[in-house]
Formats: C-alpha cells, structure tokens, sequence
C-alpha cells in the first residue's frame, strides 16, 4: 500500500507519470534504442548497427534443432563464467524442460519461471503423489490435482467430466481401477526415486486424454529438482527431500501464476510471452524455425511489441540464438543481420 501511495502523490493531478529519459536498467541506452529499433522494426538502424559492433547485440545462425539445448547451454555457462545473470527466453515449453536438464548436469543453478498453465498443473500434480507417499499428504489432494490438471488441459469454462470423475469417483470402472493401481504403486514405492518415476508415467497408466506433453515436461523437471535435493540435503530424510522439491515446483508455479519469482536465481529460464517484469545482465533469446507468430502481416504490430519487451530485459547484452533455417517474416529481419 505504502508504494502505492507514493505512485499517486507521483502522479499529481495530472493523474501522470513523467519516466526519466535514461534508463535504470541500461543507462547507456544502447539496449533501449535496440529495443526501440526492433519495435519500429528499423532493422538496419544505426542503433542495431552499433550494438552488434560493440557485441552488445550477439546474433548467432545456423544452429541446427538437434543442437539446441546443448548450444542454448553451453552459451548461458559463458555468461554465467562472466558474472553476468542470465535469462533465456524461449518459444517452446519442451525446450524449458530439456534445458533446465542440461543445466543441472553441468551444475548450474537455476530457476525455470514462466510455466503454461498445463505444465505448472502437471508439476503440481506429481508432487502431490510424492507428498502423499511421505504420508505429507492425503489421496484426496492427489486427486484434486488430477483433476485441476485435467481441467487446465481443456478450453472452456467448465472443468471436463472426466475431472468430476476423478475426484468424486464416478465414470468407467478402467479409470477408477487405474487410480487404484496408481495409489498402490505410489505406496509401496521403495524409494523417492522410484516415485518420481512412478509420477512420470502416471498420466499414461491413467489414459489420460490430453496434455500429456506437458506431463512429461513436468516429470523432466520434477527429476532435477530431486538432482538438486539429492545433492543439497545431507541428511536424504525422504519427508526433507520432498518438501525442498515441493518448494521448488511451488515457486516454480507461483512464477507462473503472477510473473515474479519468491527468490530469483541468477540463470532464469521462462517462455518469450512472460518476459515482462523480468530482467537480467544477460538475455538469451532462442527464436526457433516454424515458431508461430500469429497471422499479422507488416509491420506485426503485436509480434513487434512483444520483441521490445523481450529485447528491453537486459541491462548488459543481448544473445539471439536462431534455430533452423527458415524463419517467421517477423523475425526472419534478425536472420539477415546475423548472415551479413
């Protein structure tokens, strides 16, 4: 509220924010004027001329789709041995998965934010099964997160019978036997390894209609935040382990649900449409062939502005890493630069 106050004393009676022309995040104004070029989509401006001169601005082409992940990380361990913190920006929620994998393998700590609906349910839903075989949490929750999973994995406004099923008991006798089978597994599961396995496959064993992309994204995931607990808590108490793995999907979540993070890490991961609010000395922007851009035609004036604000989160450099060959007409500008 305090903060709030202060913004309205700010505003006057104009009712108006006056921002200085300087900006904090950048006071050079090179990133700015680049972010400001992409927007007005002067490609061969002198500000996009100077930033690359300078390698503020860092295009690299060419990258094949089999290299992706191991190009994406090997460029983010780069900036991170520079002391600089890092966020990828990313088209593609598969790529969110296998690089926060890749990451952990080199030992680079890390934060995935920005997760679809779908995959922040499904992440949600795994370690309910992992808190339920600790005894932290009862088969009801587990369920409940079924079907809030189901129901995000769904258009319209009302959730799917299929998740009224799932919590109430109802429908085909397969699927309650699939859930029996399921609460079964996870309680006789010798260790927290084997559940987080058994939660990977859950959505399969159960038949599960849709989404199931997202589900193993979200086992992905799941098993290197266990890397991560495995490796921090000494003590291996299982009800440890998997409240400091819990923590982490929640955050991981809550970064979904409101665009901010609880305590940031110095290498954040998140899609290319929830940048806003984020920032970094480094941005590291992977734009992929046969990404969707929607159906504009020149100037793009909705890919345009969603450029500026990706392009505007660094306060030090910009990396645009192109992926393929062929890229969308609003990107495709950024392909010439690197090629010339």
């Amino acid at each position: 509220m305090e903060r709030i106050d202060e913004a309205c004393s700010a505003a006057g009676t104009e009712n108006t924010i006056l921002l200085p022309e300087t900006s904090f995040r950048d006071p050079s104004g090179i990133i700015p004027a680049v972010a400001n070029a992409i927007r007005g989509r002067l490609f061969e401006s002198e500000a996009i001329a100077a930033a690359i001169r300078d390698e503020r601005l860092v295009i690299q082409d060419g990258i094949p789709l089999s290299d992706e992940t191991s190009h994406v990380a090997r460029v983010v361990s780069e900036l991170a041995a520079e002391d600089m913190g890092v966020a990828v920006f990313t088209h593609h929620n598969d790529m969110l998965a296998a690089l926060s994998d890749a990451l952990e393998a080199d030992g680079i700590e890390h934060e995935v934010a920005g997760l679809s609906d779908a995959l922040a349910a499904a992440l949600d839903a795994q370690t309910a099964m992992a808190r339920f075989h600790t005894g932290d949490g009862t088969w009801g929750i587990v369920l409940e997160a079924i079907a809030v999973f189901l129901t995000s994995a769904q258009r319209g406004q009302k959730a799917p019978p299929i998740a009224y099923q799932v919590m109430n008991g109802s429908g085909p006798t397969t699927l309650q036997a699939r859930l029996s089978a399921l609460r079964e597994r996870l309680s006789e599961a010798g260790s927290i390894r084997e559940v987080i396995e058994v939660a990977a496959t859950a959505h399969d064993a159960l038949g599960l209609p849709q989404k199931s992309g997202a589900w193993q994204q979200a086992a992905t995931l799941l098993s290197v935040m266990y890397a991560r607990a495995a490796r921090t808590i000494s003590a291996r108490d299982d009800h440890q382990m998997v409240a400091a793995i819990c923590a982490e999907a929640r955050e991981a979540s809550y970064a979904a649900l409101t665009d901010s993070a609880l305590s940031p890490r110095e290498v954040q991961l998140m899609n290319l449409y929830q940048t806003k609010g984020r920032e970094a000395d480094a941005t590291v922007v992977v734009l992929r062939e046969g990404d969707f851009m929607g159906y504009e035609s020149e100037p793009f004036p909705t890919t345009s502005r969603l450029l500026y604000v990706v392009f505007s989160r660094a306060r030090h450099k910009i990396v645009v890493l192109l992926v393929g060959n062929r890229f969308h007409a609003a990107v495709a500008p950024l392909a010439a630069l690197a090629a010339n």
